[in-house]
């Protein structure tokens, strides 16, 4: 009796909570459609802002393209009329320029021939007035007397020469018992030295007869047909 008294509890309590999630779950679709309603009005405001402030964005887009043309324009025509100005000045200054040397080309053409002598030769009595003639010592010598590398090398040869003398020295004392030079080599060498001066004698003969023969050619102006002969026999011979 108790558990179907219970039951029946039970049954009666549970459509009394459904109607009240039923009530409730109606007040929850009201105050969404009420809330879908007032966001759709916000967002059709915030939308007519942003266009509003995209038109005057617009707007002042177009004025500063508009005033960046005209400083391009105006910049281009002042450039323009640089550039204009500079050519004609560097057309007179070429003018002025071609003028100049065409007067000292004219200059120079009158004058002639006896000018331009009279000028080479004052300036080679000049140059040749200027030079002094001096003794000088040669570079071996002046190397020896200024640096310390040359006294240094020399000494090292000096000092290898001595060496090999003593040590030729002491090899023939030890080995034969006397002191004896050998000459072969020397002989060998130097045996031919008369052949060697029959040869040096004619070529410095040409050289010295070369020598003369440029002077001579140089003070009576002798022309080439007349000193190319000589200097062929001279060769010949």
């Amino acid at each position: 009796f108790v558990l179907n008294h219970l039951k029946l509890n039970m049954g009666k309590k549970a459509p009394t909570k459904n109607k009240s999630k039923k009530a409730k779950n109606g007040t929850n679709e009201a105050e969404g459609r009420k809330g879908s309603a007032s966001g759709d009005g916000y967002i059709g405001k915030h939308h007519a802002g942003k266009d509003s402030e995209s038109g005057s964005d617009h707007e002042e887009t177009l004025q500063i393209n508009e005033a960046k043309a005209e400083t391009i324009a105006a910049f281009h025509t002042v450039m323009e009329h640089e550039k204009d100005l500079l050519q004609k000045e560097l057309e007179k200054a070429m003018n002025k320029m071609t003028r100049h040397v065409d007067s000292l080309m004219q200059k120079s053409s009158l004058s002639g021939s006896q000018f331009l002598g009279v000028t080479e030769s004052k300036k080679q009595k000049a140059i040749f007035s200027e030079k002094v003639f001096e003794q000088r010592d040669s570079l071996l010598i002046e190397s020896t007397k200024k640096g310390k590398e040359a006294h240094t090398v020399y000494n090292i040869f000096v000092a290898i020469l001595i060496l090999v003398f003593f040590k030729m020295l002491v090899h023939d004392t030890l080995q034969k018992g006397h002191h004896f030079i050998d000459m072969t080599l020397l002989y060998d060498a130097h045996k031919t030295i008369i052949d060697v001066i029959i040869l040096w004698i004619p070529s410095y003969i040409f050289s010295f007869s070369v020598v003369g023969l440029v002077h001579i050619i140089l003070s009576l102006k002798l022309s080439h047909f007349i000193y190319l002969p000589i200097y062929s026999v001279l060769v010949l011979c």
